[in-house]
């Protein structure tokens, strides 16, 4: 079973092979060059944890990261992403993200999602159509908040939807995502 921890950074995963073009890591690979060393359909599990948003300068570029996940993976693999929110501290202050990520973005990549969009004639650019990728969502998308909010949310008992909604019109409340998509094959 093939797992992979992409830009492990430092931060190894027991149990995956951790990739990162600097050392230390299982195999040190650019991935933003393509082809990634792996056969096609060869990955069980992708593990891309803070890597995403580094990932891409180029729309061309992203898509391309998005197409060499798919095709290294199984039918069925598992892609874990955990990305800053682009509203937090954590995402304006780093000068080496070069890509805002939310949710909606990986729902692009669902061929099912394309199809809606097209019988509904939404304007939601369907890439997974496009460039014959499949990506499902596995449950929700995970919005993790900053510490600092966590104690006023159980205390107000504030809904998810009411924090969700508050975050989106103020920085620094969200301070990461966490989702997991299905590769369809």
């Amino acid at each position: 079973m093939l797992k992979l921890n992409l830009g492990s950074g430092q931060n190894p995963e027991p149990g995956f092979v951790n990739v990162d073009r600097f050392p230390p890591a299982d195999v040190v690979h650019d991935l933003e060059a393509m082809p990634w060393p792996w056969p096609d359909s060869s990955v069980d599990e992708i593990r891309a944890h803070h890597i995403l948003e580094h990932l891409g300068r180029t729309p061309e570029e992203f898509i391309a990261v998005m197409r060499e996940m798919y095709r290294v993976a199984r039918p069925g693999a598992t892609v874990n992403i955990v990305f800053p929110w682009p509203y937090h501290q954590n995402y304006l202050t780093d000068p080496t993200h070069v890509r805002a990520l939310m949710p909606e973005t990986f729902l692009l990549f669902s061929r099912a999602f394309n199809r809606q969009c097209a019988e509904g004639h939404a304007s939601d650019t369907p890439l997974g159509l496009q460039y014959g990728v499949d990506f499902e969502f596995v449950g929700a998308a995970e919005m993790r908040l900053d510490k600092r909010w966590e104690w006023i949310s159980r205390r107000d008992h504030w809904k998810k939807a009411e924090m969700l909604d508050y975050a989106r019109r103020h920085v620094g409340i969200i301070q990461e995502v966490a989702l997991t998509l299905r590769v369809v094959k």
